[in-house]
């Protein structure tokens, strides 16, 4: 459509015409027959980041090893250790724990790697078999007693949990202090 300027007036209103005006004025005419209309709620929730704590170490006690064969320790998740061709003679021994510090409740995902080593100088030691426990108020969806863990958090902002795993000692396994870390992670889900 030509629209054809028949005087100043008309030249300058034109000339600051607007689409979006036009659009505006559009949107405030009735609807034709049949049409309808709703507004819809827009939401959003902004969550904080988490913090995990570590609150007590996993500790496999003090162990004397088989001069012939392999063995191992393994501490549930409770810290009870059930003891392989291996002789158990004090220490301390404990499940490990630590908190998911949460401002929110929400269902989160806790993982640990399938294994790891601790180490006293050049010598060394395995830790697998980790697993994971809930110990707060959770909902455990999957996975307790597994390295993968679903929780469903049903209170904040902190939560307790445990971990157990299984130490391998070699046979003749050097006298030492041997230590090491295991990475936890959590995430939402």
């Amino acid at each position: 459509m030509m629209i054809k300027m028949t005087n100043k007036k008309q030249a300058a209103f034109l000339s600051g015409f607007c689409p979006a005006a036009a659009l505006a004025l559009l949107l405030c005419l009735p609807l034709p027959a049949g049409a309808a209309s709703e507004n819809i709620d827009i939401e959003a929730r902004i969550v904080g980041p988490f913090d995990l704590i570590a609150t007590q170490p996993l500790s496999f006690g003090d162990i004397i090893p088989d001069n012939t064969v392999s063995g191992e320790v393994t501490i549930d998740n409770a810290g009870t250790p059930t003891e392989n061709n291996v002789t158990l003679v004090g220490g301390t021994v404990q499940a490990g724990t630590f908190t998911l510090v949460d401002d929110t409740t929400d269902q989160v995902r806790i993982t640990v790697p399938a294994s790891t080593t601790i180490t006293d100088g050049a010598n060394s030691m395995t830790v697998d078999n980790f697993t994971l426990g809930a110990s707060g108020d959770v909902n455990v969806l999957s996975g307790n007693n597994t390295n993968d863990l679903h929780v469903d958090v049903q209170s904040s902002p902190a939560t307790g949990f445990t971990v157990g795993g299984r130490l391998v000692v070699p046979d003749n396994q050097p006298a030492g202090n041997y230590s090491g870390t295991v990475e936890i992670t959590a995430a939402y889900d």
